[in-house]
């Protein structure tokens, strides 16, 4: 309990240690900004595929129905380092940014079917600045300038809850002579939700700059801020067949047919 504590008050630390995210691409100038999918290595390494993984070491958000499959109480932590070469005819430009990217704890009991998740994570960035100039026949050069900044956060709340379909595996000797037993897992289904609170703000800067000093220069600023809850609905089917066991009756191997699908209501 005192380490499931410690946990806790890390996470709420980091909580509100939680800047906004920035971003270094153009196109994050609209909508709300580039949307985020949150991950972990094994995820990453599974190719970006998220709704099926079912790992009992990884909290995977993404699906909450896997989280009845964690092993024991897991804390996920991570962070994001990108890097990107911006090219226009023959400039270019390399920009690096990172920043804290998740901070989750899950909560499971083991030998429980049923698992928890408490934590949060970027949900979209915003970071660009761009500069053109211009010429008008009345006011003649200008520069045209556009800023932005910020970006959408998302605090998760969920819980999942594994059901396991078993069967009896009967070992036999060269008689025929059953001489052990053992239940087995032959299929689970299960099922999830979230609890999603997205906050944040865009500060988005526009100006125009004239060279001359006849005509009054221009600046907007606006701020967009987001609170808002959603949710999410999951769902995890697995199936094992083709199992084989050794002489000391242990598993050897097994085939795996794993099929998931994460529903996210409207607001």
């Amino acid at each position: 309990r005192n380490r499931i504590l410690i946990l806790i008050i890390l996470v709420s630390a980091g909580f509100s240690g939680f800047a906004q995210s920035s971003n270094l691409s153009p196109y994050s100038r609209f909508g709300l900004g580039d949307i985020y999918q949150p991950g972990s290595v094994p995820i990453y390494g599974f190719g970006g595929v998220r709704s099926t993984l079912n790992d009992p070491f990884t909290v995977n958000v993404s699906n909450p129905a896997t989280l009845g499959s964690l092993f024991n109480t897991t804390f996920q932590g991570g962070l994001r380092y990108q890097t990107l070469r911006i090219t226009e005819g023959e400039e270019s430009q390399n920009l690096a940014d990172g920043n804290l990217d998740q901070f989750f704890l899950g909560l499971k009991r083991a030998g429980s079917n049923l698992g928890f998740v408490f934590g949060f994570t970027t949900f979209s960035t915003s970071g660009y600045n761009l500069t053109t100039e211009n010429e008008d026949e009345v006011v003649g050069t200008y520069t045209s300038s556009y800023e932005g900044i910020g970006g959408y956060n998302k605090v998760v709340l969920g819980v999942g809850r594994k059901f396991d379909f078993k069967e009896i595996k009967r070992f036999e000797n060269s008689a025929g002579v059953v001489y052990d037993s053992v239940r087995v897992t032959v299929q689970s289904l299960s099922i999830g939700a979230n609890t999603n609170y997205y906050f944040g703000s865009i500060e988005q800067t526009s100006r125009i700059d004239i060279e001359d000093p006849t005509f009054l220069d221009t600046r907007r600023i606006a701020t967009t801020r987001l609170s808002d809850f959603g949710f999410d609905l999951g769902v995890h089917y697995e199936l094992n067949f083709g199992m084989k066991y050794g002489k000391d009756r242990r598993l050897v191997s097994r085939n795996v047919l794993q099929l998931a699908a994460v529903f996210t209501p409207d607001a």
